[in-house]
């Protein structure tokens, strides 16, 4: 993977994860990889919802004659194949998020990725330079935080009022780390 300084000019944003930071260094930046595994159930076993679900877990409406729960957050764990036991986890929380989803682990079939995640938890979005704009590390919250970071980088990519808050832009702004540090070593 090629560093983004020795690429020409244009416009790059910045949306795949912890890969982020090879295409483009952040200083004092420092991403996590959590595993997480989901779980696919069929809808037509279930009353699934028509909405998203967030409790302690996530429970998503069907698609494709799936429901989706879960999932994981396993540390410090680069296994990339679905088990048994993360199944039985996801189950267990989407029957607390909603009853009937009494279903055998060994029955059901998943997937594992890997989220980014920064240290504070929050993400990263916004401007890195004049052409390197970011929307990654959304961690467990990439459903809720994904559309926001997008709103946020199109509306400085255009010039157009920011959707949020400054101090939510503060808080999300890749620079936050390096200023941090700058403060730590300041006093």
């Amino acid at each position: 993977m090629k560093n983004l300084s020795a690429c020409g000019s244009g416009t790059v944003i910045l949306a795949n994860g912890a890969e982020a930071l090879q295409l483009h260094p952040l200083p004092h930046l420092r991403l996590r990889r959590v595993r997480g595994q989901v779980t696919y159930v069929p809808a037509a076993s279930v009353d699934a919802p028509r909405a998203v679900v967030l409790r302690g877990g996530m429970v998503l409406p069907a698609l494709d004659e799936l429901c989706v729960v879960g999932a994981t957050y396993d540390l410090e764990d680069e296994d990339p194949l679905p088990r048994v036991e993360s199944h039985a986890s996801n189950l267990e929380r989407a029957a607390g998020i909603l009853p009937g989803f009494t279903f055998d682990p060994k029955s059901v079939t998943g997937r594992v990725a890997f989220r980014a995640v920064t240290p504070d938890r929050l993400p990263i979005a916004g401007r890195i330079s004049n052409e390197v704009h970011a929307a990654f590390a959304y961690g467990s919250r990439g459903l809720l935080w994904s559309t926001l970071a997008a709103e946020l980088v199109a509306s400085e990519l255009e010039g157009e009022p920011l959707p949020m808050e400054g101090t939510l832009c503060d808080a999300l702004s890749p620079e936050r780390f390096a200023k941090r540090a700058a403060r730590r070593a300041g006093g």
